[in-house]
């Protein structure tokens, strides 16, 4: 009514559904009741406005029950006039819109949290520290403007949470993250039951739910009123849980719940993503590491001998002094390996690289370009004279005796060091090393004794001896000195003759024949697509009659050189012969060594695979002997991979090596391409590959390297010797091995044999 003070007159049914005041309570009364004891809210003025004008007004107010609980209310308030015009009532609709109103503050505190999310998600993806990543984290949280602080805690190793993170304005005392997750808050903390049960929990009302009790009063001085409390995973592991806290109580609905549960996923993909960058980095590191240092010893490999080499020149053309660069060769070192097996050749090296390392100064230089040929790189010596003391040091580093792994053998080994001296010798540095290593060869052909020369400087003259080699070998080949063997590859499981290898000779002209790593380097690029293309010649035309005169179609394997392959010249030589002698590409076997880098580039890939395509086999030979073979089989098109002997010479000094063998064996029949073991020296090696399943095997214990003549006798004779070999010791071993993979076969499908297993 238009009184002074604007009372209730009528109020319907409606009005007490939703304020809680019945008709009685309200008449009479100015509406401002319903304010309650609330702030003063702008609106009101609109509607007091209103009410002195006359006029009408749509606002909404935040009103209280009769019960004390608040809610929103839209009222649209519309003046009543008499006949005279003037106003005498005023007509009120209100509607409850508390739903809607919660609907918004929900849509405005989840707007907070998710532009929070996506901060997040930049955190994780720039993040390059732990610690920054997680504090970040809880910054980031608390400037949703939802959230009165955030914490990240961790439990250590005697159960007590501790705190790794934290930010906000509320001040959360220790109490608060530092509950034992294993004790008697086990249940009575918050943290630790997330701890435990690698779940979410929450409290909407934190200072009146039960089990609380211990830490509800530092909670109410810090002001807090809802805690909830997400599980953080690293790794697919528990690692930390992320809590936030807000000084409201109900803070915590499902959809604020679902995005903190987002927020605590995306901490863990941050934590993730951190430690596989940093594995990355590591790999990374390694491999760079691997590029340019030896695996074996830990020097530098050819590829950082030369950058240091580089380097080091450049600083004695600037400041002046001398430079020594030498190639150090151990006596003998074969012996080693043949008599005590490869694992004691490997760390014979290692010892004896570490003690060269430790007798040369910190500004020295070892490296290992492979086998056991060793660099020194002595710098910054002012005077020639300088040299002899240094090497002396290296000499009797080098003459010290060496234990054998086991410590039950003990072996003196003597070196030989050629020595090139820089600007004295003012070469390149594949030069210098180059002249290092004729100085080297120059003593090597000296008689040997213990008091004989440690080292030699590099002199021209040494050129001239290997020129002369050179030449002998050069015209030794062009003379038609080229004599081919052939040494067969057989197939164990049946003592078929699978292939046989054709293997260069070189004949000196005095009755002598020089084995092909002592004349092949010789040749050049274009003698040795020459000699590729002499050898597979022969060969054809050897299987060709041994085809008419003995009946046997054999396979011939013939060595080809990555270079030729990468340059289409082995292409072009392949196509010849098989077109020149009507042979069989599907009987032509092409071998290619695993650690080339020029099976690398495209050229030599695509020459591989139009080989393949031509009908010939591709094999990978020496497998094993660089650390790219795995990868090598799997871009390679290839056929067939032949283990490096290596492997398989040793098996009686290392019967170890036969689960290594074996398991190669089924990875290559996995990848669907033939296996051969090569170095089967012995018949008991034999015996024990064939035990293994090895599918095929070559080496001295089948057939030495014999000329073509004698193929025949060889063929006839195999047979019996297939039925009477012998099973050594070696061969039981293996077939333990086997045997013992079978009771794991059948024991998987039947679980009750296990115990039956692990007791026999």
């Amino acid at each position: 009514a238009r009184a002074r003070d604007f009372p209730l007159v009528y109020v319907n049914p409606a009005f007490t559904r939703i304020t809680g005041y019945t008709e009685a309570q309200a008449m009479g009364r100015n509406c401002r009741f319903l304010q309650g004891g609330e702030p003063p809210q702008a609106s009101m003025e609109e509607v007091r406005a209103a009410l002195r004008e006359g006029r009408s007004c749509s606002v909404e107010l935040r009103n209280v029950r009769a019960d004390g609980s608040p809610f929103w209310n839209a009222l649209s308030l519309a003046p009543v006039r008499d006949e005279t015009g003037a106003v005498s009532h005023f007509v009120g609709l209100i509607t409850d819109v508390t739903e809607r109103h919660a609907l918004e503050a929900e849509h405005e505190s989840t707007q907070g949290l998710y532009r929070a999310l996506l901060a997040e998600e930049e955190l994780v993806l720039q993040a390059t520290d732990l610690t920054d990543m997680l504090q970040e984290a809880c910054v980031r949280l608390t400037a949703s403007g939802l959230f009165g602080a955030a914490l990240v805690g961790r439990a250590g190793p005697r159960g007590e949470m501790d705190l790794l993170a934290q930010a906000g304005s509320m001040g959360i005392g220790e109490d608060w993250y530092r509950p034992n997750v294993t004790g008697e808050d086990a249940e009575r903390s918050l943290a630790a039951r997330v701890w435990n049960s690698k779940s979410l929990q929450f409290s909407n009302d934190y200072l009146n739910e039960p089990g609380y009790e211990k830490y509800r009063e530092p909670m109410r001085q810090a002001g807090v009123r809802s805690v909830a409390i997400a599980p953080v995973f690293r790794g697919g592991y528990r690692w930390a849980v992320l809590g936030v806290v807000s000084g409201q109580v109900g803070v915590f609905t499902p959809a604020v719940l679902e995005l903190l549960e987002r927020v605590a996923r995306l901490v863990g993909h941050g934590l993730d993503a951190f430690d596989l960058r940093r594995r990355l980095q590591q790999e990374h590191r390694h491999i760079s590491w691997l590029a340019e240092h030896d695996p074996l010893t830990g020097l530098l490999n050819r590829r950082g001998l030369r950058l240091h080499l580089e380097e080091a020149l450049s600083q004695v053309d600037a400041r002046g002094g001398f430079i020594a660069v030498g190639i150090l060769d151990f006596d003998d070192f074969k012996q080693i390996n043949d008599n005590y097996g490869h694992a004691a050749g490997d760390a014979l090296l290692r010892t004896v690289a570490a003690r060269m390392v430790e007798a040369v100064r910190s500004s020295d230089t070892v490296a290992r370009l492979g086998g056991d040929e060793i660099v020194l790189v002595l710098q910054g010596m002012a005077a020639r004279e300088d040299l002899a003391p240094m090497l002396d040091r290296v000499r009797k580093a080098v003459a010290a005796p060496v234990s054998l792994p086991g410590g039950e053998r003990i072996v003196h080994i003597q070196a030989s060091l050629g020595i090139t001296i820089y600007p004295d010798d003012s070469s390149e540095p594949d030069e210098l090393l180059r002249h290092a290593d004729q100085a080297l060869y120059a003593i090597k052909q000296q008689p040997r004794s213990f008091d004989a020369p440690f080292w030699r400087v590099y002199q021209p003259a040494i050129d001239r001896d290997h020129f002369n080699h050179l030449r002998l070998v050069r015209e030794r080949f062009a003379a038609g000195g080229l004599r081919v063997h052939y040494q067969p590859v057989v197939e164990l499981a049946s003592g078929r003759v699978v292939e046989v290898e054709a293997l260069a000779r070189l004949d000196n002209g005095a009755g002598q024949l020089i084995p092909p790593l002592d004349f092949i380097h010789q040749l050049g690029r274009d003698g040795l697509i020459s000699l590729t293309s002499a050898v597979l010649n022969q060969a054809v035309t050897d299987a060709l009659r041994w085809q008419r005169t003995l009946g046997v179609e054999l396979n011939v394997a013939v060595n080809v050189d990555p270079v030729n392959l990468a340059s289409g010249e082995a292409l072009a030589v392949v196509k010849d012969t098989v077109v020149v002698h009507g042979f069989p590409a599907e009987r032509i076997v092409l071998e290619v060594l695993e650690h080339s880098d020029f099976l690398s580039f495209a050229s030599a890939q695509d020459s591989l695979a139009e080989l393949r395509a031509f009908g010939c086999r591709i094999a990978l030979d020496d497998i094993g002997s660089a650390y790219s073979s795995l990868l090598r089989m799997k871009e390679l098109p290839i056929d067939i991979i032949k283990l490096d002997q290596s492997f398989i010479r040793g098996l009686a000094e290392r019967p170890q090596d036969l689960r290594f063998v074996q398991s190669l064996a089924q990875l290559a029949r996995s990848l669907g391409v033939d296996f051969v073991a090569e170095g089967a020296e012995t018949e008991d090696i034999v015996e024990a590959l064939r035990a293994l399943r090895v599918p095929q095997a070559q080496g001295f214990g089948i057939a030495m390297p014999m000329p073509a003549d004698a193929l025949g006798d060889w063929l006839a004779a195999w047979p019996q010797r297939v039925q009477s070999s012998s099973r050594g010791l070696l061969t039981r071993i293996a077939d333990r091995l086997v045997g013992l993979d079978m009771d794991l076969l059948i024991a998987s499908s039947r679980p009750e044999l296990l115990s039956t297993l692990s007791t026999s």
